[in-house]
C-alpha cells in the first residue's frame, strides 16, 4: 500500500509524545528511589535486581539507537550526494507483480537498491536511474533493461515487470535542511559525541529530547510537510524501544514489586508509585506502538476510541494473568524463576532465529532484536514474521496456557507460607477470568473491531484473485520524497 502519516502533524500526537517522555523520566526516577530505598533497607540483592532490569534494558535500547542512527546517516549522505551532484537522472520505480491465490503478493521496496518488506501486494520494487533526457518519460523498458539498469532486480516465475516514470529526480537539499536545522543534531551528526553518549547510556533520551524538538517545530510549521515527516519518522522509533523497555525492564520490575511485598507482607509509599509508573509505561507503550504501527501503513483506517480501548483492555488483561502466574511461582520457588525464565527464553529466541527475521541490517543488532523479541515473547504475543500468523498465534497461545497451567499448579503443591495463605482460589480465579476476559476481547476485536474488517471490504469488494497486487501498485508509486522509516514499516506489514 502506499505509505505516508496523517495529512499534517496532530496537536495530540504531540501531547503523546511529551506524556511518553514525562513518563520515562518518572519511571527513571522511580528506578532511581526504589534501588536507593532498597540499599539502605540492607536489601542489596533486590537493588542490584532493580537496576539490573534498568541497565539490561538500556543497554539493548543503546544498541538498537546507534545501530539505527548508522543506518539512517547512510541515507542522510545519499541525500547529501544527491544535492552535491553525484546522483542525478530521472526516477523510474519498477515492480514486479505476480498474482496469488490469496489475491496478493509480497512487496519488498525501498530507495537506492534497499529492499523491505511490506504488505502483501509485490514481489520486488527498484529504483533505477535511467540517463534518459530529463523531463520527459524514458521510452518503454523491457524487464531485461530494467534488471541491468537496477543491477538488483529479479523476476520470479508468473510475475511481471511493471515501470512507472515520476519525473526528474531531485536532490535532498529540503530534507538535509531539516534534519540538520535542529540543536540536537549539532550532536547526533557529530559521530564522537554521538557514540559517547550511546556509551553512558544516554542515547536514548537524547532521541527522546530530539524528537520533542522536531515535534514542537512540527506544530509551528503544520503547512510544512518534511517536518511532519521527520516527525513521524522518530515518533515510530521511538514507539518500538518504548515497547522494548516495557517488556525488558518495567514488566520485570512489576513482578519484582509484587513479590517484595508479598515476602515482606507489606508495602511502602515508593513501591506505590513504582506500581503505578509501570502500569503507565505498559499502557503508554502497548497503545503507542499500536497506533505507530497504524499510522505508518496508508490506507488503513485509524483505530477509533472504542476499538484502542478494547485494544488495550485485552493486552492488559492477558499481559497480567501473565504476570500473576510469574509471580506466583516465585513467591515459592524463588531464584527458581530464572531457570524458568532461561528455558523459554532460548525456545523464543530459537523461534525467532529460525523465522529469518531481518528488522536490522547488521548480523550482531539482528542478534540484540531477537534477544529482545524473545523476552517479549516470555510476557506476550508478539508478531515478527510474514506468512501464518493465525497459526503461529494459536501456537504461542496454547504453549503460554500450558506453561501457566504448570506455573499455577507448581505453586499450589509446593507452596510456602506466605501472604497469599487462604487466597489460593481467588488468585486461580482471578487468573482465568483475566485470561479468559482478554482472549474473548483479543478474538471480538480482531473479528469486528479491526480496522482491516471495514477497510478491506470498503477497498476490495468483489475483486477477483490476482487483481488485488495490481490495483495496490497502480497506486503505489511514491512520488513524494518523504522519510520511510522502513523499520516500523517492516514490522507493520507482519501485523496488518
Amino acid at each position: 500500500m502506499p505509505r505516508c502519516p496523517p495529512v499534517r502533524y496532530r496537536l495530540l500526537d504531540l501531547v503523546f509524545s511529551v506524556v511518553g517522555t514525562v513518563a520515562f523520566l518518572g519511571d527513571l526516577g522511580s528506578d532511581m528511589w526504589s534501588t536507593v530505598k532498597y540499599y539502605k533497607a540492607g536489601d542489596t540483592a533486590w537493588a542490584a535486581l532493580y537496576i539490573g532490569f534498568y541497565a539490561l534494558s538500556s543497554l539493548v535500547l543503546q544498541l538498537l539507537s546507534w545501530g539505527w542512527f548508522w543506518v539512517d546517516k547512510k541515507d542522510w549522505d545519499l541525500l547529501e550526494e544527491a544535492e552535491a551532484g553525484d546522483i542525478s537522472g530521472d526516477y523510474v520505480e519498477c515492480c514486479s507483480i505476480q498474482a496469488a491465490s490469496n489475491g496478493g503478493a509480497k512487496e519488498h521496496r525501498g530507495e537506492n537498491g534497499t529492499k523491505s518488506p511490506e504488505d502483501a501486494s509485490v514481489v520486488d520494487a527498484v529504483p533505477v536511474l535511467l540517463s534518459d533526457t530529463p523531463g520527459s518519460p524514458p521510452a518503454a523498458t523491457t524487464t531485461q533493461d530494467t534488471q541491468a539498469a537496477a543491477g538488483t532486480g529479479h523476476r520470479t516465475a508468473g510475475s511481471v515487470m511493471c515501470c512507472f516514470w515520476t519525473g526528474p529526480r531531485t536532490a535532498g537539499s529540503e530534507h538535509q535542511h531539516i534534519v540538520r536545522s535542529f540543536w540536537t543534531s549539532k550532536i547526533i551528526f557529530r559521530t564522537f559525541c554521538f557514540t559517547v553518549l550511546h556509551v553512558f547510556q544516554l542515547g536514548y533520551p537524547l532521541r527522546c529530547i530530539h524528537s520533542l524538538e522536531v515535534c514542537f517545530a512540527a506544530c509551528r510549521h503544520p503547512e510544512d510537510d518534511l517536518y511532519k515527516d521527520y516527525a513521524y519518522f522518530l515518533i515510530h522509533d521511538l514507539s518500538m524501544m518504548r515497547l522494548v523497555e516495557t517488556f525488558l525492564e518495567n514488566t520485570p520490575q512489576l513482578i519484582l514489586i509484587l513479590y517484595i511485598i508479598i515476602q515482606r507482607e507489606d508495602i511502602e509509599t515508593f513501591q506505590y508509585f513504582s506500581i503505578s509508573m509501570t502500569f503507565i509505561c505498559i499502557t503508554w507503550a502497548i497503545l503507542g506502538y499500536h497506533q505507530s504501527l497504524r499510522l505508518i501503513l496508508k490506507g488503513k483506517l485509524e483505530l477509533s476510541i472504542f476499538s484502542s480501548v478494547i485494544y488495550y483492555l485485552w493486552n492488559f488483561c492477558l499481559i497480567s494473568s501473565r504476570i500473576l502466574c510469574i509471580t506466583v511461582f516465585t513467591v515459592t520457588f524463588h531464584w527458581g524463576i530464572i531457570v524458568h525464565f532461561i528455558l523459554l527464553w532460548v525456545a523464543f529466541f530459537l523461534w525467532a532465529s529460525l523465522q529469518k527475521t531481518s528488522f536490522m541490517k547488521d548480523k550482531f543488532l539482528e542478534i540484540v532484536y531477537r534477544t529482545a523479541v524473545a523476552t517479549i515473547l516470555y510476557f506476550s504475543w508478539f508478531n515478527i514474521a510474514d506468512g501464518r500468523t493465525l497459526y503461529r498465534c494459536v501456537v504461542y497461545t496454547v504453549f503460554i496456557i500450558i506453561d501457566s497451567v504448570i506455573l499455577v499448579v507448581s505453586w499450589m503443591t509446593y507452596k510456602t507460607p506466605s501472604l497469599l495463605d487462604g487466597y489460593e482460589m481467588h488468585i486461580i480465579v482471578i487468573h482465568v477470568v483475566l485470561f479468559v476476559v482478554g482472549l474473548s476481547l483479543r478474538l471480538l476485536y480482531y473479528i469486528y473491531l479491526h480496522p482491516n474488517i471495514r477497510n478491506e471490504k470498503k477497498q476490495y469488494a468483489d475483486v477477483p484473485d490476482g487483481k488485488i497486487a495490481e490495483i495496490k501498485v497502480l497506486h503505489s508509486v511514491d512520488k513524494t520524497k518523504q522519510q520511510i522509516n522502513y523499520r516500523m514499516e517492516y514490522l507493520a506489514a507482519q501485523i496488518y
